[in-house]
Parts: C-alpha cells; structure tokens; sequence
C-alpha cells in the first residue's frame, strides 16, 4: 500500500488556521489543563501534611535535612522507613491517581484534535471522554517503555563488546547506538496514541499500525519534530502543534 505524502509547513500552517478557527475551544482546555495542573500540586501537599501527620519521625527527619541536606543522601532507605508506611502509602496513592488521570486527558485531547481537524462538532467536555481507552493506553505506555529499555540494554551490550576490542571506543558506540536507536523508534512509533484513540487499536496492534504508517516517512516526521519545539514557544502554538501531527496522522493513514 502507497502512503500519500505530505508537507511538514503545509500540515503547521493549517494547525495554527484551525487553532484561530478555534480559539475559545482551545482557551477552555488550557484552563482545564492549569486547573487539573493546580489541583495536582494541591493534592500532593496535603499528601505531605498527611505524611508527617501519620509518621511521628517525618518532623524529625525533616529537620534533620534542614541542618545537613545530604540527610537524605547519607540515611538511603531508612529515611523512607522513618517516614512510616502510611505516609509512603498516601504519597504514592495521589501520584498514581493524578498520573493516570493526566493520561486520560492528553486522550482527550488528542480526540478534541481529532474533532478539530475532521471539522466536526467539539467541545471542552471532550476532554474526560476518553477514560475508557486508558487501559490500552497504559499498556502500549509500558511495551515502549520495555522497548526502549531493550534498546539501553542493546547497546550496553555491544558497547562492551566493543571495549573490549577497543576500550576507549566502548562508551561512544553504546551512546551513538542508543541515541539513533532511540531517535528512529521515537519517530515511527510517534503515532501509537492516535491509533488508540482513532481506531480503538489494542496495545501492540497500535505499536505495529504506527510503524507500519510512519514507513517512508521518517524524515518528514522527523523535521516535524523538530519544528515542533519552535511552534510551541507560543502558547497558540501548542494546540497547532498538535493538529499538525494529527493532520501528517490523516495523510499518512
């Protein structure tokens, strides 16, 4: 199957035309997103306030950090004991809550992308409709965590080889491997996410759909990429940086 080609400034200049088409949509969102950024710092200093209300010695060690800041440095894991199970327990709730419910709004998102780009009816709400695709989220979130870890590891691998060819050469083949490595899989399997929301694709189904459209096209995709830093110095550029990918996602696919 031939892919149709596309154009990296042609695809940015219509995410900023839509992004002033929608300005107000995107104005709401922004708020949503700073609310849910304040209420996140919010929670996790009242897991702190809980922390040192359930461990009796968090004042202790608390104080003890303040004195000598590499406490924490020199105690290692007894610190976390002294903070008591219960703090740990409180901490580790909230991050996780907060965590997967920011997961579930960047797949919001990338729908109310979706909407924007297909000239369809959207509004702000869009942003909490994806929760039930959260699960293949996370799973396709921990395959390319895995892979990129393989990836390290690779090249650990071969880099030793190396050193033991050609000691000082050791280290610099393992960085070079592991960055061109990483940087090809990065842009081929960008579009893992929009297959999730767009086509309700599984974990791996999504992986091998995004490698599989982003075939012959690294290049252009990868320019994106690097234009997309530069867009998104303005905050009108955020919202077109993502219609930009969303619209390179429809010419691909």
């Amino acid at each position: 199957m031939k892919h149709k080609s596309f154009s990296v400034f042609d695809a940015a200049g219509h995410g900023f035309r839509l992004t002033f088409k929608n300005i107000g949509l995107f104005f709401v969102v922004g708020l949503i997103w700073i609310g849910f950024g304040i209420a996140y710092q919010a929670l996790m200093a009242l897991a702190w306030i809980g922390a040192r209300f359930f461990a009796p010695g968090m004042q202790q060690m608390m104080q003890m950090q303040q004195q000598d800041p590499m406490a924490m440095m020199k105690t290692g894991f007894g610190a976390l004991l002294k903070m008591g199970l219960v703090a740990f327990v409180i901490i580790l709730v909230v991050f996780l809550i907060s965590a997967l419910v920011g997961l579930a709004l960047r797949l919001g998102y990338t729908q109310i992308l979706f909407d924007v780009h297909d000239k369809k009816k959207s509004r702000a709400s869009r942003l909490f409709s994806c929760f039930g695709l959260l699960g293949k989220y996370i799973g396709a979130s921990i395959l390319l965590s895995l892979i990129f870890l393989g990836v390290f590891v690779f090249s650990m691998a071969v880099g030793w080889v190396f050193a033991l060819i050609a000691k000082p050469f050791g280290l610099f083949v393992s960085v070079v491997l592991a960055s061109v490595l990483t940087l090809i899989l990065a842009v081929r399997l960008h579009f893992v996410r929009f297959f999730i929301v767009d086509k309700d694709a599984g974990p791996m189904e999504a992986l091998n759909m995004s490698f599989y459209a982003t075939r012959g096209h690294f290049w252009r995709l990868f320019c994106a990429m690097l234009l997309a830093p530069w867009m998104m110095i303005t905050i009108i550029g955020i919202p077109a940086t993502g219609i930009m990918f969303t619209s390179i996602y429809r010419k691909i696919t």
